[in-house]
């Protein structure tokens, strides 16, 4: 981003088309992502143990933070 911002200074272009929707765009897809690798994490990390208040209360934790960077 710094790049393209002195290199478009540099040429005398004043606007560099960055719009604030693009960046609300681009965090809601990170969340996106960051909730799929959780989804899989879990599966993971859960496989092979007996169902128990942690192995639930620690995929709901991780929903209640993720939820709340969104």
């Amino acid at each position: 981003m710094l790049i393209r911002f002195l290199t478009s200074f540099a040429a005398g272009i004043s606007h560099i088309g960055a719009e604030p929707a693009h960046f609300v765009e681009r965090h809601g897809l990170l969340m996106l992502v960051a909730f799929g690798e959780w989804v899989v994490a879990i599966g993971i990390a859960a496989a092979g143990l007996p169902i128990g208040s942690s192995v639930i209360a620690a995929p709901a934790l991780g929903l209640a933070l993720v939820a709340s960077l969104w």
